[in-house]
């Protein structure tokens, strides 16, 4: 019986890892990116709706990865996702510009989420779990307690997840996306107006009546009151434009001139 001879690879040829085992490192190398870029946009984001990045103000990326303690490449990949969201403007040789928000931009965006909320909100009726109840009526229960303790970024973070909840039960990825972009670009009027104890009692009466048609499964009646809702939101951002100071506490009542209907925005 012949011998076998061992087969030694000629020298100075590192044996080549197969294509099978360099694809998990590549993987894990791409979402580990993909985290920061996230961690950054979420960051950015936040801090734009909390306005401490103010509308207007001018930054440096530079800066932000500095304060982020994140590298460039993840800040980079976020602000060019936040523009997407027209929450910045990148300008070429001076900076980035955190995107102000008129007025006329808040109607538009409530005018488009008056045609699709509804909608979101009777399909929230129509796929019923008892997952779905305890959540809103957890999420109604922050909103009160955020009322009692004057805390205006509780409110809206309570705010911005019974929207959410809704949206996502309705099941329509291209509805979710395109309403979370929206969201995201006038979150900030909770903190740019300077909204009275009233008004913050009449969203958490306008989201009880969407919770209570939603968790009885009527469609109609989930839809109209959503509508209700968002028509509400609407004239009332018409009808009061307040400062507010950086206690991040909800204001008193102050009596300001409403804007007339007529008076360009």
């Amino acid at each position: 019986m012949a011998r076998r001879e061992k087969v030694v690879p000629p020298r100075g040829r590192k044996k080549v890892p197969s294509r099978a085992k360099r694809l998990p490192q590549k993987t894990r190398t791409s979402e580990l990116k993909d985290t920061a870029a996230d961690v950054a946009y979420q960051q950015i984001k936040r801090k734009i709706r909390a306005r401490e990045y103010a509308p207007g103000q001018f930054m440096h990326e530079m800066a932000i990865c500095a304060e982020l303690e994140l590298g460039r490449t993840p800040v980079h990949q976020a602000l060019h996702r936040l523009q997407l969201e027209r929450l910045v403007s990148i300008i070429p040789r001076k900076g980035i510009m955190v995107d102000p928000v008129s007025p006329s931009d808040i109607m538009t965006v409530l005018e488009v989420r008056e045609l699709l909320e509804p909608y979101c909100a009777a399909q929230a009726a129509r796929h019923l779990t008892p997952a779905l109840i305890d959540d809103l009526h957890v999420v109604l229960q922050k909103s009160k307690k955020a009322i009692s303790e004057q805390d205006l970024m509780q409110f809206m973070a309570a705010d911005r997840q019974f929207h959410e909840l809704l949206i996502r039960t309705a099941g329509n990825d291209l509805i979710i996306d395109f309403l979370h972009s929206l969201h995201g670009r006038v979150a900030r009027i909770w903190r740019a107006p300077s909204w009275s104890h009233t008004d913050f009692d009449k969203t958490y009466a306008e989201h009880s009546r969407v919770v209570d048609a939603v968790c009885r499964g009527d469609q109609a009646d989930a839809n109209a009151a959503m509508r209700d809702h968002i028509v509400s939101l609407r004239v009332r951002v018409m009808k009061q434009f307040f400062s507010m100071d950086d206690s991040g506490r909800l204001p008193e009542i102050r009596e300001q001139p409403a804007i007339a209907a007529n008076e360009p925005t």
